[in-house]
């Protein structure tokens, strides 16, 4: 694993505080989203992926 510094506003730190453990997690599915609204014919495909990840 590598080590990565990000600097957030002070609110956003707040916010992901007790989320701290799960950090990888929720900017993998951040990216994941963000990717997807990038590619025509796949809108809407990050959500269908998390539904499925969940089961």
């Amino acid at each position: 694993m590598t080590a990565m510094t990000v600097e957030v506003s002070p609110e956003l730190a707040q916010r992901l505080q007790p989320l701290y453990d799960r950090l990888p997690n929720i900017l993998e599915l951040g990216l994941r989203e963000w990717q997807a609204t990038n590619q025509h014919g796949f809108e809407g495909a990050a959500e269908v992926l998390e539904l499925l990840a969940v089961y």
